[in-house]
This record gives structure tokens, sequence and C-alpha cells, in this order.
């Protein structure tokens, strides 16, 4: 995801949405393994997550326009959905 990257949202002076933190995502994952879940795709949500976390802008908040342009960033670096 090394190519989506590089297209970021634009900073607003916005402050609606949920900001995430990289100790969120940590939990998370230590939840899937808690859970049962491969060693395998635990790092594969953990890689999927930390691009997404980098895509974010700096003050790490989803606003209500995050996850479409995040979409959109996947499918212009050649990206498709899965079926």
């Amino acid at each position: 995801m090394r190519c989506a990257e590089a297209a970021r949202l634009p900073e607003t002076g916005e402050q609606t949405g949920a900001v995430i933190t990289s100790e969120m995502i940590r939990s998370y994952l230590e939840t899937l393994s808690r859970r049962g879940r491969s060693r395998n795709t635990v790092q594969m949500y953990g890689a999927k997550l930390r691009a997404f976390y980098h895509y974010l802008p700096s003050d790490k908040r989803v606003g209500p326009d995050t996850l479409s342009a995040w979409r959109g960033a996947l499918l212009e670096a050649g990206y498709s959905p899965a079926p």
C-alpha cells in the first residue's frame, strides 16, 4: 500500500470524527491474537491498519469522508475491491 500512502487527506480545521492511535491498533491486534486468529492473519491486519494509520492526516482523525477517500486512494494505486 505504499502508493496509497502518498495520497493524503487534506488537513482541515474540522474536529469531527474519531482519533486513531497506534496504541489502539496494537490493542486490537493483541485482541485478535487472544481470540485465536492465526499469526499470518494478525500480521496482515497489522500491515493494513498501519498503512491506513499513515494515510491519515497528522491529527490521526477519521472523519466522515476518510474511508471513501482511502478507498479512492487505493483504487488509484491499482488495488481492486474483493468480489
